[in-house]
């Protein structure tokens, strides 16, 4: 559904972000956003970035939400500013969303697959073939359903790997 959405949106000829700028006076003449490779990848990118944040806010302003008020008070009275008790209390509480999201984002980024198979089936020249289209081109269009396998199988390993990685980064002691 979210890349009919965004199928429509970058219509070169009856699309509504050419139709916005348009009439906004921004430009002159509608613009084939997916027939460029440098911004076919870009408007892959905005639209993954714009399918995802609203679960990454969420997530967020549940998190800002448990820290106790009473926190930012006590270092109030021992004299911290805003940008300390930003740095050393809402940092450190949010570190675990932070690392659920990140995690999240990088899985979801990988498994990117729907915007490019409906917006442009990998094109313009291959610019857009994320590493999950090549594993289904492999799989499914070439019938190499072995090396696909083993390129899903990598893949998952390597998610682990940065999983792994990116936790032990997350929860090193920090020293002051």
């Amino acid at each position: 559904m979210n890349g009919i959405i965004w199928k429509w949106i970058y219509n070169a000829d009856y699309g509504a972000l050419n139709g916005i700028l348009y009439q906004l006076g921004i430009v002159s003449h509608y613009i084939p956003w997916l027939s460029s490779p440098w911004l076919a990848i870009h408007m892959l990118i905005l639209a993954n970035l714009w399918s995802g944040t609203p679960f990454v806010v969420l997530l967020y302003l549940a998190g800002l939400q448990t820290i106790p008020t009473e926190l930012y008070e006590a270092a109030r009275v021992d004299g911290a500013g805003l940008w300390s008790g930003f740095v050393h209390i809402t940092l450190p509480l949010l570190r675990p969303i932070t690392l659920i999201m990140v995690i999240l984002k990088v899985i979801w980024t990988f498994k990117l697959f729907d915007i490019v198979y409906v917006l442009t089936g990998g094109g313009p020249a291959n610019s857009t073939q994320v590493i999950s289209y090549y594993i289904f081109v492999e799989s499914f269009k070439f019938l190499n359903l072995g090396y696909g396998a083993a390129l899903s199988y990598t893949l998952a390993f390597l998610i682990l790997i940065f999983v792994i990685f990116y936790y032990r980064l997350a929860y090193r002691e920090v020293r002051y």
